[in-house]
């Protein structure tokens, strides 16, 4: 067998006995008239075969993925089968591995990136148990189609659980999360209609930490996202006005069946599908009862009546009881389609495919994500110029526009071919990851005030060879002049989070940054000691507060409070300096008395407070 002029060469005994293997070899899309190119792969033996036992203790658990451990792309396993509570063998080329119920609950971590490594060697099985809390799925709402949400760990920045793109009406599901762990979410918009935003917060900082438990039972939480134009939100009038009637005729070629779907679409908010019908026999359509407003016309779900895009497109004002007739023109339509991948010609989850009008003003005409397959295609656009763009909202891949070019105005066109009955292809696109974060930077020593924290890894990344740069944090804001390795925490710090951020450089790579998790300030504790001692008149109560580690002595200073601690007599004040002062107890009453001493001072430490038996006189 040859492909693309590369002999391949199949072991028959492996290919037989262990058929899982075959998830380990690369995808190849054969197209008439072109030639596929593929990597020639290591064959293995059947006798250099190791096995992954997966031991499954729930009946339900269902499917397993295992993916190559340096690879979050490359899925070598896919469905793989346990259940009963029996175990299951998995065949396995010797190497390292990465494990996940289903697609997104790893084995030992929240994430691709922090999940355990299991190292399969030849002729060995390596028996391995999944988690033993089940994985969840969760459902919300954004208010746009095309929408990219991520999922983080509540405690650190840079590890995404998992990440969905919302569907057409603005829902979006994601995997993966445990009901042990806490997250965070949050919604960026490829295409720059809405600011990106967080769940509750304005930062991974600020943002909500939630639970699986509490977006299950709030399916329709929401993440409010503004628009940019500064267009408000759609809101359902209070009070329903008399209605109006929306009718008209078709024309042009042949009724195409998967047009004859007609919308009304709020004509300043494209996501807001608000009727909907279908052409009759007689080639015409009537909405019967239209709230007052104004409108665009969505034809088959893509094209629009009276312009290239939503931007362009007819407006219909509709008022109170009266007829408005928009006869509408079906054009010449055509289909494109392509594969879009990784350099290792593998699928890349989370991409947007962008179309722009080729000529004149630029608009954005549909949007589309690619399948789980790498393949995504375009239907009923019109015949005239197109450009496409590759997005990535993960910011894993560069923003890439299809056949070249930098910009929509260096970019190539390409035109919907009506000759060919099944799809006009456009040229396939080979992405190359840039330079990310895989896991948090780390951070050692005790956070409270007085102490040090101190940088002790600049995290993993995707890449080698790179120039870091330190930059302590405060609630996610640079802390000045702090970019040394080790940072004393202050006072300001107190019941506060405090981070480091990694800048992370390479020649050719776009700078990125990663933050260590947030690690909150807590105030120190000193300890109050009380002696008695004699005086000329009264007794004296002498107190000492020694400063907690790294603060200076002289900060120790307030109010100290001696009172009886059942409450009888007066209280007696004292000023304390330097973190000691002595008191005389003549307002106390004679006796011996149970006192209660007390601190007040400064709000970034807390002094316990402390009592004494003594006699008084």
């Amino acid at each position: 067998m040859r492909v693309g002029g590369q002999g391949i060469t199949w072991t028959p005994d492996f290919r037989s006995e262990h058929p899982l293997s075959w998830y380990s070899s690369s995808s190849i899309s054969v197209v008439p008239g072109r030639t596929a190119a593929a990597p020639v792969q290591h064959v293995v033996m059947a006798e250099d075969v190791g096995h992954i036992d997966i031991v499954d203790p729930k009946s339900d658990q269902g499917a397993f993925s295992v993916w190559a451990a340096d690879d979050p792309d490359r899925a070598v396993i896919v469905f793989g089968v346990a259940t009963n509570g029996d175990v299951s063998q998995f065949p396995l080329a010797p190497g390292r591995y990465k494990i996940a119920l289903g697609m997104n609950g790893w084995f030992g971590g929240r994430s691709f990136d922090s999940a355990k490594v299991y190292t399969v060697k030849p002729g060995e099985t390596l028996a391995v148990k999944p988690p033993a809390r089940l994985t969840q799925v969760i459902r919300g709402n954004v208010p746009l189609g095309g929408v990219r949400v991520l999922a983080y760990a509540a405690d650190d920045p840079t590890e995404v659980v998992d990440q969905a793109a919302s569907g057409r009406e603005g829902q979006y599901y994601l995997y993966g999360f445990s009901p042990d762990h806490r997250y965070k979410l949050r919604a960026i918009d490829p295409s720059g209609r809405l600011e990106s935003t967080w769940l509750g917060g304005k930062s991974f900082h600020s943002a909500k930490p939630v639970t699986s438990a509490y977006l299950q039972a709030n399916e329709t939480h929401g993440i409010s996202m503004k628009r940019r134009d500064g267009v408000p939100p759609y809101v359902e009038p209070s009070v329903e006005p008399a209605p109006g009637q929306v009718r008209g005729s078709v024309s042009g070629p042949g009724l195409d069946p998967e047009r004859y779907r007609v919308q009304l679409v709020d004509s300043l908010h494209e996501e807001m599908e608000l009727y909907d019908t279908y052409f009759k026999d007689d080639r015409t359509y009537t909405f019967g009862r239209v709230r007052p407003g104004n409108y665009k016309i969505r034809l088959g779900g893509s094209e629009w009546a009276g312009g290239r895009s939503f931007a362009s497109a007819t407006v219909i004002h509709v008022e109170p009881d009266t007829t408005v007739t928009q006869d509408v023109e079906l054009r010449p339509t055509g289909k494109m389609e392509a594969n879009v991948r990784n350099q290792n010609g593998r699928p890349i989850p989370g991409l947007m495919i962008e179309v722009h009008t080729g000529t004149g003003p630029d608009e954005i005409v549909a949007r589309e994500t690619p399948n789980q397959y790498d393949y995504y295609a375009f239907w009923q656009l019109l015949v005239q110029p197109y450009k496409f763009r590759v997005i990535d909202a993960a910011g894993r891949y560069p923003d890439t526009w299809i056949g070249g070019g930098t910009s929509r105005a260096t970019a190539p066109s390409f035109v919907p071919d009506l000759e060919n009955p099944e799809a006009t292809l456009l040229p396939d696109t080979y992405l190359r990851p840039l330079l990310r974060p895989m896991l948090a930077p780390g951070t050692g020593g005790t956070p409270v005030y007085g102490r040090s924290l101190t940088a002790t890894s600049s995290g993993t990344w995707s890449m080698t060879g790179l120039t870091f740069r330190r930059q302590w944090l405060r609630d996610g804001s640079p802390i000045a002049g702090q970019t040394g390795s080790t940072y004393r925490l202050r006072s300001a710090d107190v019941g506060r989070q405090v981070s480091l951020r990694i800048t992370g450089s390479r020649t050719g790579q776009p700078t990125r940054v990663a933050e260590s998790r947030p690690r909150t300030v807590k105030k120190p504790v000193a300890r109050m000691k009380l002696r008695a001692a004699t005086g000329r008149r009264s007794s004296l109560l002498r107190v000492r507060i020694a400063a907690p580690t790294g603060i200076s002595q002289a900060k120790m200073k307030g109010t100290v409070k001696v009172r009886d601690h059942l409450g009888t007599g007066r209280m007696v004040k004292a000023t304390m300096r330097r973190g000691k002062v002595t008191v005389p107890l003549r307002r106390i009453k004679n006796g011996l008395r149970d006192l209660e001493v007390r601190f007040e001072g400064p709000q970034w430490v807390t002094v316990p407070k402390s009592r004494i038996l003594l006699k008084v006189r």
